[in-house]
Formats: structure tokens, sequence, C-alpha cells
């Protein structure tokens, strides 16, 4: 979970001093079921606001690579904003 946090985190390009790049499969590779996919997404969501294009090009492709049913993704979503608000 800290290693999609972290990938989360740089989706935007502003955490220079992780160099790396994001290996989304290795991340979505290491979540075992439905369950551990949603909270590999849901801690992802909750590390950032995706106001950034970059940011919600990384969601949508993790929640792709975790093979999170749209419907899922957005219910992930509406219950971050609403603890955010």
């Amino acid at each position: 979970m800290i290693r999609a946090m972290i990938a989360a985190a740089k989706a935007d390009g502003h955490i220079d001093a992780l160099t790396q790049p994001v290996d989304l499969n290795a991340i979505a590779s290491a979540a075992r079921g439905i369950e551990q996919a949603t909270e590999l997404y849901l801690v992802s969501r909750m590390v950032i606001d995706p106001d950034h294009p970059a940011e919600r090009a990384y969601l949508e492709a993790l929640g792709y690579k975790l093979n999170l049913p749209q419907e899922l993704v957005a219910h992930l979503n509406h219950q971050v904003e609403a603890t955010n608000t």
C-alpha cells in the first residue's frame, strides 16, 4: 500500500527526489482479489486530489490495471470526496 501511495503522490510530477518511474503493473499485481485492489485504489485516491490531468490519468490507469468496475471506482471517489469536505 505504501508503494501505491507514493506512486499516487508522484502522479502530478511534483515529487522530484523519487525519480524512479511509476510501475502500475507492479502495484496492480500486488493486489490479491477485489478487496485488496479496492484498498490500493482507495489509499491512492486519498493521497491525491485529482485536480491535475496527470493525477486523473494516473487514477484512471490504476483503476483499469486493478480491474475495478467503473461503478466501484465512482463510489470510492465519492467516498473520498465526502470525507474531505
